[in-house]
């Protein structure tokens, strides 16, 4: 939703989510708006991960239904992302483990959990890795009114914000359940995913390493859940899987520049 109209948008979710934090976790409400997104009318609005200044979709980014699954641009490059925490435990256990490797990830964060867990938060952010937004209780979008839905946006906003002072650039929708009504009242991009490792169905350490790494392709992006520890553990397997295989790792933002992250030829996926 390109300048003035997404910005008076803001606003309004922001103040939405202000509302309803007076009434039960004042605490989370910082003394003052995020300035990067409620600042000035008059300022150019900066251009949005994936896309051009004038709101198009830049041209090596896949969706789906207006989705973003993969980004064919950015030869060589993967995404980690991990949904559904902070975790009071699995988070930092697997934190540890990617500062180690060496690798940044992005994080879909619950606003509920956020909040409870800032610390976990606090540490995501020190490590370099990029905050999404989750939605406040992992709803299922869908199934909300369209006042509901921002109040679930604006709120994991205004508890993300007031913890780390910056908000999320990018959103991921709860249960890969979206629409057009859902993603017409989200002015960011709306990050899904093309490899599944179905981790949430309690799978196996090696079936998760095997989903990820035998089915990456340049640009993909890979969905793990941090709140499970079978995920928690395949991870360095994941890592040395795709590091063989020639790729590199980034943030679901860098990935949507679409640059390229080394020269080498990636070896190719086994199969779907």
């Amino acid at each position: 939703m390109p300048g003035g109209a997404g910005i008076d948008l803001r606003k309004t979710l922001f103040g939405l989510a202000c509302l309803a934090l007076v009434a039960g976790c004042t605490t989370i409400v910082p003394a003052e708006g995020p300035e990067a997104r409620h600042g000035d009318e008059a300022a150019a609005p900066a251009a949005r991960p994936g896309y051009a200044a004038d709101g198009t979709l830049q041209p090596w980014v896949e969706t789906s239904h207006g989705e973003i699954r993969r980004v064919s641009g950015a030869e060589g490059c993967v995404a980690l992302t991990f949904d559904d925490g902070p975790h009071p435990t699995l988070t930092p256990r697997l934190l540890n483990l990617l500062a180690e490797e060496n690798v940044h990830a992005t994080f879909f964060l619950v606003g509920q959990r956020a909040q409870e867990w800032p610390d976990v938060v606090r540490a995501i952010s020190a490590g370099g890795h990029e905050i999404g937004n989750h939605s406040w209780n992992h709803a299922n979008l869908t199934q909300l009114e369209n006042s509901a839905i921002t109040r679930q946006l604006a709120m994991t906003d205004a508890a993300i914000f007031a913890i780390i002072g910056r908000e999320p650039d990018i959103v991921r929708l709860p249960y890969d359940a979206g629409s057009p009504r859902v993603l017409s009242l989200i002015d960011r991009p709306v990050i899904f995913w093309d490899i599944d490792t179905l981790d949430w169905k309690a799978g196996s350490v090696g079936e998760i390493v095997d989903s990820a790494v035998r089915r990456a392709w340049s640009g993909s992006i890979v969905l793990m859940h941090d709140i499970h520890a079978n995920t928690v553990s395949a991870v360095r397997g994941v890592i040395d899987g795709l590091r063989a295989r020639g790729f590199e790792f980034v943030t679901v933002s860098e990935l949507l520049s679409g640059r390229p992250c080394r020269v080498s030829t990636v070896v190719a996926a086994a199969g779907p």
